[in-house]
């Protein structure tokens, strides 16, 4: 609270250091927070997600996850989803989806984003929960974590219980628990090359070369196998 006036405080975690989403076809960042709500009570909000401000009234965010304990409150457990793009604040493309193996907002999951230059997927403990066909702007994008109250203007998360208040009597503490995050870029690994021969190696023949005629020749070779698939090269 501030001194003499109704007011909330609220947490946040800032990374000094910004992350770019990589501009090569199969590469992903791969942002994993886990985390969970410590309260039951309706009204605050856990996230982590990916931001930069892009203009004084636009900014581009991703979010891994966003807790909404109204989830919790009203027993649903479904985990909010969104992003931005270069967009005004407002409510973006929020999805909210169920915990893929149940649970409760208020255990630990590990809430993931896997952003490619032409999509990203979410994913909750490993299993995908949505995807989106977006094109992520490639620049410098910070991690956050917070803890935070909405107003009316979201009312999914809004809740009359809790209250800005004028003396410290009055305080009520939400908290919530990460026990680990971490971001990473993944690259594709190209395929080793195939150095290994079609079996039987070296190939030989079901019935040898025989000619049939003055212009022609019939023959038939063993069959061969190869994890690679087969062609064959007859020559003279």
């Amino acid at each position: 609270m501030l001194p003499g006036l109704p007011s909330f405080y609220a947490d946040e975690i800032i990374s000094k250091k910004s992350f770019n989403v990589p501009t090569v076809s199969g590469a992903y960042l791969d942002f994993k927070s886990t985390m969970k709500l410590n309260s039951t009570v309706g009204g605050f909000v856990a996230a982590a997600f990916l931001y930069q401000v892009t203009t004084p009234t636009k900014h581009t965010e991703n979010d891994t996850v966003e807790l909404v304990s109204n989830q919790v409150a009203a027993g649903t457990q479904e985990t909010e989803t969104n992003y931005y793009v270069d967009a005004p604040f407002d409510s973006g493309n929020s999805v909210f989806s169920s915990l893929p193996n149940g649970g409760s907002l208020t255990d630990y999951h590990t809430y993931e984003t896997r952003i490619y230059k032409d999509h990203t997927d979410w994913l909750v403990n490993g299993v995908q929960i949505r995807t989106a066909n977006v094109v992520m702007p490639n620049e410098p994008l910070q991690i956050i974590l917070n803890i935070w109250t909405p107003d009316k203007t979201w009312p999914a998360a809004f809740s009359d219980g809790i209250q800005a208040v004028s003396s410290p009597s009055q305080n009520q503490e939400f908290t919530a628990s990460v026990d680990s995050v971490s971001l990473s870029l993944v690259t594709p690994v190209a395929p080793a090359p195939d150095k290994t021969a079609p079996t039987p190696n070296p190939s030989t023949w079901a019935s040898l070369p025989t000619a049939v005629g003055n212009s022609s020749t019939t023959m038939t070779a063993i069959a061969a196998s190869d994890p690679s698939g087969v062609q064959y090269y007859f020559t003279t």
